[in-house]
């Protein structure tokens, strides 16, 4: 693999198409991540956030506490007058009440039940 290229992370690798079918089912895949996908992983998956510390010699050092273990929304919210960054017509509130209006484990459950029986979505009827 050219390291020039992104790559791919393995859950949306195995999760979203394979390479092959990218252009048959691409309205397909869309639905899938416009609907389940990208709300479970904004919401509810946690990432990990890095604190960069540079050495005497000048190297930057990347590390993963724990207290940056967050999803994206939770990082979204700490933003200092997160209110001006947003588009017009959302506010934080709104995204709150979305990310919390279900756990993260049902959230998980449904978008593996989705994956797992993509026949039953409507889109791929």
């Amino acid at each position: 693999m050219d390291w020039r290229k992104p790559r791919t992370a393995p859950w949306c690798a195995s999760t979203c198409a394979a390479p092959t079918s990218r252009s048959a089912f691409a309205s397909e895949v869309n639905a899938f991540c416009a609907e389940h996908l990208n709300p479970y992983v904004d919401c509810h998956r946690p990432c990990l956030f890095a604190k960069e510390i540079t050495n005497k010699q000048g190297k930057i050092a990347r590390r993963y506490p724990q207290r940056l273990v967050m999803t994206p929304f939770g990082k979204l919210a700490r933003i200092a007058k997160v209110e001006t960054i947003l588009k017009p017509g959302i506010t934080l509130q709104a995204l709150r009440a979305n990310a919390t209006s279900i756990s993260d484990d049902k959230a998980a459950a449904q978008t593996g039940q989705v994956v797992a029986h993509p026949g039953a979505h409507p889109a791929w009827s």
